[in-house]
């Protein structure tokens, strides 16, 4: 981050670390369940809003997301700055996508 002046100037110091985040009553964040057995033969339609991933003070907000198959993901830039999307998968085909600057286009 400390490349670019404008992610630069957002940070006091490092980038904060969400590996494992606690909420107040114990409960976490940024969590999912795999359910590995118990629902074959089942289908379930992806909900028909996408999912949105925005970037937002040089950082991901959320910093997690979890799609359903078929489920459209909308990637947001809220920072007055080029960012570079990069998603590398196993499963699906990898993207590198240039996200102008808020406002820009």
């Amino acid at each position: 981050m400390s490349s670019d002046a404008v992610c630069h100037g957002k940070r006091d110091g490092e980038p904060r670390r969400e590996d494992l985040v606690v909420g107040p009553l114990g409960a976490l964040r940024y969590v999912f369940i795999h359910v590995a057995d118990g629902l074959a033969g089942r289908r379930f339609a992806p909900p028909a809003e996408p999912v949105a991933l925005d970037q937002r003070g040089c950082t991901y907000r959320p910093h997690v997301v979890g799609l359903q198959v078929g489920q459209a993901l909308e990637l947001i830039n809220s920072d007055a700055t080029l960012h570079n999307v990069h998603i590398v998968s196993q499963a699906n085909k990898p993207f590198n996508w240039a996200c102008p600057s808020r406002g820009s286009g």
